[in-house]
C-alpha cells in the first residue's frame, strides 16, 4: 500500500490557473496553460497555427529544448506538457521523467516516431498519453481537452476533502509496468510476458485459476502463463495482471466479510461484456481494451472507501437499505462523493489513459461526460447495467439504469437489444460449461 504523505488532491494542475477576462469583458474565466516542447521551430509554428482558436481558453507557451522547459516550470504552473521524443541534450523521455517527479500533477503527452520504441519504453509510468508522428491535430486537441476536462471533475472540493482523509491507497503493481513495457515493445513475445508472470508464484496461480475457469471457456486446460497469453492475448493478460494484483491488495477486507470475490467476478464479467460491445460496434482495438480495463477497475473506489472509511461506508449501506436508494447515491449523501469519483482519482494518480479514468468516473451517469462519442465509457456503462440485471444477490433499488438519452447522443439508440442478447448468450455458454 502507498501512504499519502499530505492532505489534498494530487491533481495534474500545480497551482491556481491563469485568469483572463472573457470576450464580453465580464467575469474572470479560467485559462489552462499548456507547454509545447520541440526542437524543430517549424513544428512549433505549426502548433501555434493549429491551436489558434484555443487561445481564448488555453494559454500556450512554446520552447525548443528540454532545458528551456524545465526553466519555465520553475516559476510557472502548467496543466499539461506536450513534448517531442527526440531532442538534443534532454530528450522527451528524460524531460517527462523529471516532470513526473517535480510536477506529478501535470498531464504529460509525448510525440514519438516509429523509430523511437526504445525511448518510448523509458516513458512508461512517466507519460499519460503517447501520440505517433506525424500526429493528427484533431486527435491531439481531443486528447488534451478530455484530459483537462477530467481535471475539472476531479478537482471537486468535496473530493479533495475525502482524499485528505484517506490513510492508504493501493499502489500500481510493479509487475504491471513490466508487462506493459513488454506489450509496448517492438519485440513483444508471449514467452517474455509469461516469464514475468512466472516470477511471481501467487500471480501465476491466480492467472491460471482465472483463465481455466468457465468464464473464459477455453477448449483445453492452460498449464502455464505463456499459454494464457497465447490464448487470451497480450492486452487481456496485461489488464488481468493489473486487476488481480490490485484486488489482492484488499485481501484484508475478507476479514470483515466484504464480498471481495463477488465484486471481482462482477468486474470481470463487466469488463468482458464491455469489450464485447466495443467489438460488436467495430470500435478500434484500443477502445475495446480500454473498455475491458475500465470495466475491471470501475468499482475500485468502493474498495478504497471501505478500507479507509469503513464506518461511513456502513452508514451509506444502511441509508441505502432504509431509503431504497442505490449505493452510489447513498455514498454521496454520507461522503459528498461516490466510489466512481474516488476510483477515477486513483486511476488519474496512476497516470492510466484518460479514456479509462473517464469511463470509471462517469459509468453510472455517462450523460455528464462532455465527450459524446462512442467510447470505452459507452461500453462500460451498458455492460455494468446488463450484468447487474442478472445478479440475484442485488436488491432492485441497487441496480443501475441505462441512460437512454446518452445512448441517443452517441448514436447507439437501437443497439441495446443486441447487446443484451449477447450478454444472455455469454451467460448461457458459461453455464453450459
Amino acid at each position: 500500500m502507498q501512504q499519502i504523505g499530505r492532505n489534498g488532491f494530487p491533481r495534474w494542475r500545480d497551482s491556481s490557473p491563469l485568469l483572463s477576462r472573457n470576450s464580453a469583458g465580464g467575469e474572470d474565466i479560467v485559462k489552462r496553460r499548456i507547454l509545447f516542447v520541440d526542437d524543430e521551430p517549424a513544428l512549433l509554428r505549426l502548433y501555434q497555427a493549429i491551436f489558434q482558436r484555443e487561445r481564448e481558453e488555453w494559454q500556450m507557451d512554446f520552447v525548443e529544448t528540454g532545458a528551456q522547459a524545465l526553466q519555465l516550470l520553475q516559476s510557472n504552473h502548467y496543466d499539461a506538457i506536450v513534448s517531442d521524443m527526440r531532442m538534443p541534450q534532454i530528450n522527451g523521455a528524460q524531460l517527462l521523467h523529471q516532470v513526473s517527479h517535480s510536477h506529478p500533477r501535470m498531464a504529460r503527452f509525448i510525440l514519438s516516431g516509429h523509430g523511437d520504441k526504445e525511448l518510448a519504453m523509458k516513458c512508461v509510468g512517466n507519460t499519460h498519453q503517447f501520440l505517433s508522428k506525424p500526429f493528427d491535430a484533431k486527435a491531439l486537441k481531443t486528447k488534451l481537452r478530455r484530459t483537462l476536462e477530467m481535471d475539472e471533475w476531479l478537482g471537486d472540493q468535496k473530493l479533495q476533502e475525502i482524499v485528505g482523509k484517506l490513510q492508504t491507497l493501493p499502489s500500481l503493481p510493479s509487475s504491471y509496468f513490466q508487462v506493459l513495457r513488454e506489450v509496448e515493445s517492438p519485440y513483444a513475445a508471449a514467452e517474455n510476458i509469461g516469464a514475468i508472470i512466472t516470477r511471481d508464484p501467487a500471480m501465476t496461480v491466480k492467472i491460471l485459476q482465472m483463465v481455466n475457469s468457465a468464464f473464459f471457456g477455453l477448449s483445453q486446460p492452460i498449464s502455464n502463463p505463456t499459454e494464457a497469453v497465447l490464448h487470451l492475448g497480450m492486452e487481456t493478460v496485461r489488464s488481468l495482471v493489473l486487476g488481480i494484483q490490485i484486488f489482492s491488495q484488499f485481501e484484508q477486507l475478507r476479514a470483515v466479510q466484504f464480498p471481495l470475490k463477488a465484486m471481482m467476478m462482477h468486474s470481470l464479467k463487466t469488463a468482458s461484456t464491455a469489450r464485447r460491445i466495443a467489438q460488436m460496434e467495430n470500435a478500434e482495438a484500443s477502445v475495446a481494451e480500454d473498455a475491458f480495463t475500465a470495466g475491471l477497475l470501475m468499482d475500485i473506489g468502493t474498495l478504497v472507501i471501505v478500507l479507509n472509511l469503513a464506518s461511513d461506508f456502513e452508514t451509506a449501506r444502511e441509508i441505502g437499505r432504509e431509503k431504497m436508494k442505490p449505493l452510489w447515491d447513498a455514498e454521496r449523501e454520507v461522503l459528498g462523493v461516490s466510489h466512481a469519483e474516488v476510483g477515477a482519482y486513483l486511476l488519474a494518480l496512476w497516470g492510466l489513459p484518460v479514456a479509462i479514468a473517464e469511463a470509471v468516473l462517469h459509468h453510472h451517469f455517462p450523460g455528464r461526460c462532455p465527450n459524446k462519442n462512442f467510447s470505452a465509457l459507452t461500453c462500460v456503462h451498458a455492460a455494468n447495467v446488463l450484468e447487474h440485471e442478472h445478479r440475484i444477490d442485488e436488491p432492485p433499488f441497487n441496480v443501475p439504469e441505462i441512460d437512454q438519452a446518452y445512448l441517443d447522443e452517441v448514436g447507439a439508440t437501437d443497439r441495446l437489444k443486441e447487446w443484451r442478447q449477447a450478454v444472455c448468450e455469454a451467460r448461457q455458454n458459461r453455464t453450459a460449461r
